[in-house]
């Protein structure tokens, strides 16, 4: 008998050998359809949908997981949302990239390589510099402030930035492409088809350009979050999962505008020079359902840096950011005498359930698991920092003797929308 002669296989084959295989659509996939894509109309938006839904759901996501998808995206109408699917199903099970072209396409489709583990590729663009293209601009981060918040709300030398609860992202604007890159430099899928068609119109009428922003987005009652899929998971808490959530590019400044390297400027000429681009993207985006850009003006005077402040706290927002408006952009983490942030923290007492021991040198405690102080005795997260040796030797102690009654006081910076504790720090026994 020969010995069978092995060749790599090709997407069409695994796209049509499960297909084959197919039978019924799986209950939790009708759900996530009916939760996740249909509330976003990422069914319409072909294989930007399907990236936008790994984006925002796909992280150690399963290469049957993702057949599943492209199995109910093509049953339910949407084949080019399926095409991006088969392809990252494909990536995930055979370890290698192949476009999928639809069947009755007109002409060749266009692949999105969409992102879960991994980054999409850098593009080079057309009218930025080389040394702006995507990829290679790291954004100026603020640190921890080293003076209370008072010395910057008198200080005139730093403006006052009202600090939105989402994802560091750089906009790059050609009338050719848009590209999202975040902090890491690593560049995004995009969030939504029609915005990046809208910011298209606004570079093919002023030019090229490069915005330094947040990305959030707005549930049905307001509040923000960081991803898609937790303002999506409020909306349903909330008995609105048929809503969906609105993405929303919050501009901070510009960075790249009028064939004009803005990095050596002025902080306020770069905060000026987005004006007329976020006042375009705004008019652009009339009629794209579900998006939204904003500027985030500086509040500059003593009293514009109280008033900030207040709404700031009695929003429950993280903070406010601090900026000389005289500074160069300086990348990464800058020099506490350019941008420093400040923070509104909680301190609350919890129980720990649990503790679970750290395999590090030097290092008892990995984590614990916390329960609320009350009857109900409810989990709100893990916690694995602000402990130091003696204090870990004193819990694991406590906690042998009486398990489930040591109470502990924490800090931390609210609530997600999973009402766990965001950013919590051990801060002594209570």
């Amino acid at each position: 008998m020969g010995s069978r002669i092995w060749w790599p296989m090709k997407i069409t084959e695994y796209v049509s050998e499960h297909r084959q295989g197919f039978k019924k659509t799986k209950a939790d996939i009708v759900k996530r359809w009916n939760e996740r894509v249909l509330p976003r109309g990422l069914n319409t938006q072909g294989r930007n949908g399907a990236a936008a839904y790994l984006t925002a759901y796909g992280k150690g996501i399963s290469a049957e997981k993702v057949v599943d998808l492209a199995l109910v995206a093509e049953s339910e109408g949407a084949p080019e949302m399926a095409a991006g699917f088969w392809e990252k199903a494909f990536e995930l099970a055979e370890g290698r990239f192949e476009p999928f072209v639809v069947e009755g396409s007109p002409g060749e489709a266009v692949s999105i390589r969409v992102a879960t583990a991994r980054s999409i590729a850098a593009p080079t663009l057309a009218g930025i510099p080389e040394a702006l293209q995507p990829g290679k601009v790291s954004t100026m981060q603020p640190k921890d402030a080293p003076h209370p918040q008072e010395h910057y709300i008198k200080n005139p030398n730093f403006w006052g930035e009202r600090k939105r609860d989402g994802k560091r992202t750089v906009l790059f604007g050609t009338p050719e492409r848009i590209v999202h890159q975040g902090r890491s430099t690593n560049v995004m899928a995009p969030f939504d088809l029609g915005f990046d068609q809208a910011a298209q119109r606004v570079a093919e009428d002023l030019g090229a350009f490069i915005l330094d922003a947040e990305t959030y987005y707005v549930s049905a009652s307001g509040s923000e979050h960081r991803s898609a899929a937790q303002a999506a998971t409020a909306n349903i808490k909330m008995g609105c999962g048929n809503i969906a959530p609105v993405a929303c590019l919050a501009v901070i400044r510009a960075i790249f505008t009028n064939n004009r390297d803005l990095r050596g400027e002025r902080e306020s000429v770069r905060i000026s020079a987005a004006i007329p681009f976020v006042a375009a993207l705004e008019a652009a985006l009339k009629g794209v359902p579900n998006t939204m850009v904003e500027q985030l003006k500086p509040a500059c005077t003593e009293d514009e840096k109280r008033a900030l402040c207040t709404q700031q706290k009695s929003e429950g927002r993280e903070g406010e950011v601090w900026v000389r408006h005289d500074c160069k952009y300086a990348a990464g983490d800058a020099s506490p005498e350019l941008t420093v942030r400040t923070k509104y923290l909680s301190e609350a007492d919890f129980l720990v359930s649990d503790i679970v021991l750290s395999d590090a040198d030097g290092r008892l405690i990995k984590s614990l698991a916390l329960v609320t102080n009350d009857a109900d005795r409810r989990p709100v997260g893990n916690v694995g920092s602000g402990f130091d040796s003696e204090n870990s030797a004193k819990l694991l102690r406590l906690h042998a003797t009486a398990p489930g009654t040591v109470l502990v006081k924490m800090r931390f910076q609210g609530y997600t929308e999973n009402d766990q504790l965001w950013q919590p720090r051990f801060l002594d026994f209570a």
